[in-house]
């Protein structure tokens, strides 16, 4: 199971690749400008969290798809260690 790090806007291609790589069991993880793309609702076969301190801090509370799971940096953590490899989109 591979972890997407994403943190670019929707306007960059970046998610667009992640998304067209992501293998069912696989999960996203959007920080940064990334969080961005949480407002819409991700792949059914990949499981999407968010950052949530970058979610508050650019005012996106409240604004981001239901399936999409809001985290903290012990979990950002925690999903580092139980995914392997780990590949970044910028």
């Amino acid at each position: 199971m591979t972890l997407h790090l994403v943190n670019k806007p929707p306007s960059n291609p970046a998610i667009t690749s992640c998304l067209a790589a992501a293998l069912p069991g696989d999960a996203i993880l959007l920080i940064e400008h990334g969080v961005y793309c949480a407002t819409v609702a991700p792949a059914e076969a990949v499981t999407v969290y968010a950052l949530e301190v970058d979610v508050r801090a650019r005012g996106l509370t409240g604004k981001t798809a239901p399936d999409v799971q809001l985290i903290d940096d012990a979990r950002f953590v925690e999903l580092a260690c139980e995914h392997i490899p780990i590949v970044t989109w910028s």
